[in-house]
């Protein structure tokens, strides 16, 4: 195998609570998250040693702090392997926007080196080294959607009845995820009740208050998608990005080109996909 390509899906948090926290400061979740079809492209390949990862567009952070540097050699280390991986990767999917770009992209590249390398290491091993990257890491590794509870190391199916469409509204700015949570705490929001996996998700985010005090311009974006007819609105993570849902497709587009003429906000219609990834062989 010469070249591997795998598709590395966005997410979407169809509602997400906030039900606790650890004595460490991490916070505990609820959430239902369903992936969708945008996606990243990750083409992974044999080199004579070491691990080299190229993104276009370059997001200019140092190999210790790629999250796809960091997967390629956890699994090299866990597997005892000294093989050498190139990993080109094909950014669509915005960061800071709460859609798990950062995240899919460590998951893609955990299972395309096992898989380049035939390596197969037990579901467990990717499952631990995919939750040391990062709380979402271990998502994008099964299906979806997926009811998660703790800080993402407690994963089961969802029964939710997913929305067949969405538009996505990606503000020209990011939310950094710990500011948010800082600001979160900061402003002594309560903690939701646990509940059960919904069925019929409602779309709220008990991160949206804290984000709004950080990025306050997302209120005036969230009402822009309440101008449309929609199933309901959200945010997703901790933001930025905002989606809303519909029946189909047709209707999504639809709001999307009513909607343009009002914003110069870049604006995506999305569907939901049943994994985090696609491999192409």
């Amino acid at each position: 195998m010469a070249t591997l390509r795998i598709q590395a899906h966005a997410k979407l948090n169809l509602g997400l609570r906030v039900v606790g926290r650890r004595t460490d400061g991490y916070h505990l979740l609820q959430s239902t998250m369903a992936a969708i079809d945008l996606a990243d492209t990750l083409s992974l390949s044999r080199q004579s040693t070491g691990v080299t990862v190229i993104c276009r567009p370059d997001i200019g952070l140092p190999p210790e702090k790629n999250l796809v540097y960091k997967a390629v050699r956890s699994l090299l280390t866990r597997a005892g392997s000294s093989a050498g991986v190139k990993v080109l990767v094909d950014k669509r999917i915005p960061s800071g926007a709460g859609l798990g770009g950062g995240s899919t992209d460590a998951a893609a590249a955990l299972l395309g080196t096992d898989s380049l390398l035939n390596l197969s290491l037990a579901q467990t091993d990717l499952a631990e080294i995919a939750l040391d990257l990062g709380s979402d890491v271990p998502f994008f590794l099964g299906p979806s959607p997926a009811w998660v509870e703790g800080v993402g190391e407690q994963l089961r199916p969802s029964p939710a009845v997913l929305p067949r469409a969405f538009l996505l509204l990606l503000p020209p700015r990011g939310c950094p995820t710990a500011q948010v949570y800082r600001r979160y705490d900061e402003l002594g929001l309560p903690h939701s009740a646990p509940t059960a996996p919904p069925v019929h998700p409602d779309y709220y985010n008990d991160l949206y208050a804290a984000a709004v005090e950080i990025y306050p311009e997302l209120s005036r974006y969230l009402s822009l998608l309440e101008r449309v007819q929609t199933l309901g609105t959200g945010m997703t993570g901790s933001g930025s990005g905002l989606f809303a849902a519909f029946s189909g497709r047709p209707a999504a587009q639809a709001a999307l080109r009513k909607l343009q003429a009002m914003t110069e906000t870049k604006l995506a219609v999305a569907v939901p996909v049943s994994q985090g990834y696609k491999i192409s062989r």
